[in-house]
C-alpha cells in the first residue's frame, strides 16, 4: 500500500517529511521511475493525471488533488471505483476572501482608469460613487462566495448573492436559479464570479449575461477560465456598457502574445493567483483523506462523478490544519466501520452529499437521476488552485 506523488519537487519537499512522520504506514513513493511495485500503489496525489495511469497502477483507490479543485481531471472516465477528493484548507477560503475584496475595491474607485492615465501622464480625476449606492452581488454560494459576501459588509455595499439552489444569508438579498438570474444581474454593479466549472457553466459569462448588467457595471472574475467569453466582454468594455473587469482566470492561461487582455485599458489581468495551497496545509489535507479512507470514515473534499459539494448552512467545511486537524463535520455518509471502497460498490445509493443530507433530515430529499445511477448530482462548490 503506497501513494504515488506525482507533483512538483517543491511541494514534495514539504510533504515528504510530513507523511513520513503523520503517516509512515503509507510510503510516499515521488514519481512513477521510483515505483517498484504497480500493484502496491492505492493511491494517487497531483494536479493532473498521465495518460494511462490506471492501467498501470490498477489497484487505485483514491486521487488526491493537490489543489482545492478537481475539474481538471477527467471524472467522467475514472474507473468507477476510484474516488477523488480535493484539498480542504482555511487558507484557500482567506486567500480567495482578500483576492475578491481587492478586486471590487479596485472596481468600485475606477483603478483601471487611473493606471492607464498614470502610463499616459496624464492627470484627471473621475467622479467618486458611495459604496452604499452600488450593489455587489456575487455568483456562487459556497464556502469562498460566503466568504467574500461578509469580507465586503464593512465597505456599506449592498449585497446580493445567486446560486443554483435557494440560500438565505442574513443581510443580503439572493436570487436562485435560472429564474433568478436576469433579477440579480439587473441590480449588481460589481459582479463577482466563483462558480465552479460545470456543464452549465461553462462560458456562462457571455454576451447575454452582460448585456442584463447595468450600463457602467464591473466584472471580477476569479472562478474558471472556460467560464469567460472573451470576444463578449471586450465588447461589452469597448462599447461603454462594462466599465472595467479584474480577471485572475482565462482559457488558455497564461493568454498568448497580443492577446488583447495584455493591453486592455479597462482591464486588471492577474496570472491566476487568488488562491495558492499551502503546501504543508494540502499534505495534512492529504494525510486526513487518506486516513479517513483507510478508517472506513467520512472524507472532506469528496468529489464523486463530477460533483462538487456545497455545504447546507451551519456546516463547516474546511478543517482549520493549523489546530492540528481535529475531526472535520461529515461530508458524506458512509456504512461505519468499512472501508470506503466496498461501500461505495455494495451500496451506491447511500451515498449522500452534504446538501442531500441536509435534505434527508428536513424530509425533503429524493434522489436524482444521476444519484440513481450511482453517482451525486452537481453543487456549487469551491474555486480551484494549485
Amino acid at each position: 500500500m503506497a501513494l504515488l506523488y506525482l507533483s512538483s519537487a517543491e511541494r514534495a519537499a514539504i510533504w515528504r517529511p510530513i507523511f513520513e512522520r503523520e503517516l509512515a504506514e503509507v510510503p510516499f513513493v515521488e514519481g512513477e521511475a521510483a515505483v517498484e511495485d504497480p500493484a502496491s500503489i492505492r493511491y494517487i496525489a497531483g494536479w493532473t493525471l498521465p495518460d494511462g495511469v490506471f492501467e498501470r497502477y490498477p489497484n487505485v483507490e483514491m486521487v488526491l488533488s493537490v489543489g482545492a479543485g478537481v475539474d481538471q481531471f477527467d471524472l467522467a472516465h475514472l474507473p468507477q471505483n476510484v474516488l477523488v477528493a480535493r484539498t480542504v484548507t482555511p487558507s484557500i477560503g482567506e486567500m480567495m476572501r482578500d483576492y475578491t475584496v481587492l478586486g471590487v475595491l479596485a472596481m468600485h474607485r475606477d483603478l483601471p482608469r487611473y493606471v492607464d492615465q498614470q502610463r499616459r501622464g496624464l492627470w484627471e480625476s473621475g467622479p467618486v460613487a458611495l459604496a452604499r449606492r452600488r450593489q455587489v452581488g456575487v455568483m456562487g454560494l459556497g464556502q469562498l462566495g460566503l466568504a467574500t459576501l461578509e469580507a465586503l459588509r464593512p465597505f456599506g455595499f449592498r449585497l446580493a448573492g445567486w446560486s443554483r439552489s435557494a440560500r438565505e444569508i442574513a443581510g443580503v438579498e439572493t436570487f436562485c436559479g435560472k429564474d433568478g438570474l436576469q433579477p440579480f444581474l439587473a441590480g449588481t454593479d460589481i459582479l463577482v464570479c466563483l462558480l465552479p466549472l460545470t456543464d452549465e457553466t461553462r462560458n456562462i459569462l457571455d454576451a447575454g449575461l452582460f448585456a442584463a448588467l447595468p450600463k457602467g457595471a464591473c466584472l471580477v472574475h476569479a472562478g474558471r477560465g472556460r467560464q469567460l467569453d472573451h470576444e463578449a466582454l471586450l465588447e461589452a468594455l469597448d462599447s461603454g456598457h462594462l466599465r472595467g473587469a479584474f480577471l485572475d482566470v482565462t482559457e488558455p492561461e497564461p493568454l498568448p502574445a497580443g492577446h488583447p487582455f495584455w493591453s486592455h485599458p479597462s482591464v486588471v489581468l492577474t496570472p491566476h493567483v487568488a488562491t495558492m495551497t499551502d503546501f504543508e496545509e494540502g499534505a495534512l489535507s492529504a494525510i486526513a483523506s487518506l486516513r479517513a479512507h483507510l478508517a472506513g470514515a467520512s472524507i472532506q473534499g469528496l468529489s464523486i462523478a463530477n460533483a462538487a459539494t456545497e455545504a447546507p448552512p451551519n456546516l463547516p467545511q474546511a478543517t482549520d490544519f493549523r489546530n492540528k486537524m481535529p475531526p472535520g463535520p461529515p461530508v458524506l455518509t458512509f456504512p461505519k466501520g468499512r472501508h470506503l471502497r466496498k461501500s461505495c460498490a455494495e451500496r451506491p445509493l447511500h451515498i449522500l452529499c452534504a446538501t442531500q443530507q441536509h435534505a434527508r433530515k428536513k424530509g425533503t430529499y429524493a434522489p436524482s437521476k444521476a444519484a440513481s445511477a450511482g453517482r451525486a448530482p452537481d453543487h456549487e462548490g469551491v474555486h480551484g488552485a494549485e
